[in-house]
């Protein structure tokens, strides 16, 4: 006999507070700088409200000579004139996807310059991306301003990536993707992430030829003129939901997350379990978090590695989670052991933390006596969202500087700060 149970969740989901997760950062923008590999027309399905990032690299785009026009629920980027091969702009150094546009340049210009580029100091050199390119056929020449690259010969038919790189794994896509060699390239060692996936379904459609086997990326170049302009929906950003599902857990509140990409969150996801936090999968991308109670004594030891493990841009965002609890925890950085610099930041307002090369050690939190407000300042984009979510859930004041670094990676942080709790006050002088 079929039976069924039912039990109620006495929640109202019309009464939870519902944070809106954005299209992913990490995908938008290889896919805004790869629209100009193609000589058409390329419509992304992304809103108006823009991350800084974003908004950035729209304006590179339009300096280059492609038309970027943004309606209501999709961002239009004619690129069917002529595109400048030269970079050197301002708004190149304000971001570290700009340095893909050497593969993009010189595969549709057959040269390319870009200024150096930008985005969070972790301490990131560009010496893979070098590599890949010379290894493809490029000539490549740098100095502290900017990085020249042209096409000078054939490409290696085998391309081993010395670590399984997301930025060196794209530059390599888009170097070799088209051309007019006749031959497979075979890319291994290729990361794994689902935003490289999200770009390749992006370029197939476009009409290249471009095969996943494991980590391995099988490549047959094609013409850049048989190439045609598509329309494209990116996924949405796993690491902006996850963060939102640590912040729920660290302000004590029942949160309702939709349009979670909870395919590729399963690690941040086994985090809530081991803590014994209660959420519910609603279907369609929901995320039910009920963050009020939970196993504050649990230990945590998390290692972050390269997809499928637990993601680096996590890590600031966890440690400020562990801040909150009863247990000593640990994290270790396997990716980018340099992803450091919010520590102090997060001890200025009371953390029980510190921090030996790639590991950092947590001990809760000790609010400090006698002080108004705090002043710190964010780091970079991830660690800025650390000393925010930390700053609320403590009940701390604070004045951050360099607040745009958070606005680069969560455009409604103002409101969703609402719904955790706080309550952000942003001006020309950029505190809050």
């Amino acid at each position: 006999m079929n039976s069924a149970t039912l039990t109620p969740l006495n929640y109202d989901l019309n009464l939870i507070p519902t944070i809106h997760i954005s299209p992913s950062k990490n995908s938008t923008l290889p896919l805004l700088a790869a629209s100009i590999l193609i000589e058409g027309v390329t419509l992304l399905e992304i809103d108006d409200d823009h991350i800084e990032d974003i908004k950035t690299m729209i304006i590179i785009l339009s300096k280059l000579g492609a038309h970027c026009i943004q309606e209501k629920d999709q961002l239009i980027i004619d690129a069917r004139g002529p595109i400048y091969s030269e970079a050197c702009f301002k708004e190149c150094s304000d971001t570290r996807y700009s340095l893909l546009l050497l593969g993009i340049l010189s595969s549709r210009t057959g040269s390319a310059k870009v200024s150096v580029p930008g985005g969070c100091d972790l301490n990131r050199p560009f010496d893979y991306h070098v590599e890949c390119l010379t290894k493809l056929g490029n000539t490549v020449s740098y100095n502290d301003d900017e990085i020249s690259c042209t096409k000078t010969a054939e490409p290696i038919k085998t391309l081993q990536l010395p670590y399984p790189s997301v930025g060196t794994t794209l530059q390599a896509l888009f170097s070799c993707a088209t051309g007019s060699i006749n031959s497979t390239i075979t890319i291994q060692n290729a990361a794994l992430e689902p935003e490289i996936d999200d770009v390749i379904a992006f370029l197939n459609k476009a009409g290249t030829k471009i095969l996943r086997n494991g980590s391995d990326l099988i490549v047959v170049p094609v013409s850049n003129q048989t190439l045609q302009g598509i329309k494209h929906k990116p996924i949405y950003d796993r690491i902006e939901a996850s963060s939102y599902a640590f912040a729920s857990m660290a302000v004590r509140k029942l949160v309702l997350l939709k349009n979670c990409p909870t395919q590729f969150m399963s690690e941040p996801l086994q985090i809530l379990d081991n803590l014994k936090c209660a959420y519910f999968l609603l279907g369609t991308g929901d995320i039910l978090i009920d963050g009020r109670v939970f196993d504050e004594n649990q230990p945590l030891e998390i290692t972050a590695r390269p997809y499928p493990g637990f993601p680096t841009d996590l890590q600031p965002i966890l440690a400020a989670l562990c801040c909150t609890l009863s247990s000593k925890n640990i994290i270790r950085d396997m990716v980018m052991p340099c992803r450091t610099n919010y520590v102090d930041e997060l001890r200025k307002i009371g953390a029980e933390i510190s921090c030996l090369e790639n590991t950092i050690s947590i001990n809760g939190f000790k609010k400090k006596a006698n002080q108004i407000s705090i002043n710190v300042s964010a780091p970079d984009l991830r660690g800025g969202m650390a000393i925010v979510l930390l700053a609320i859930s403590s009940g701390c004041h604070i004045n951050i500087t360099a607040f745009n670094q958070i606005l680069r990676g969560y455009s409604r942080i103002i409101s969703n700060a609402q719904i955790l709790g706080g309550q952000i006050t942003y001006d020309d002088a950029k505190k809050i």
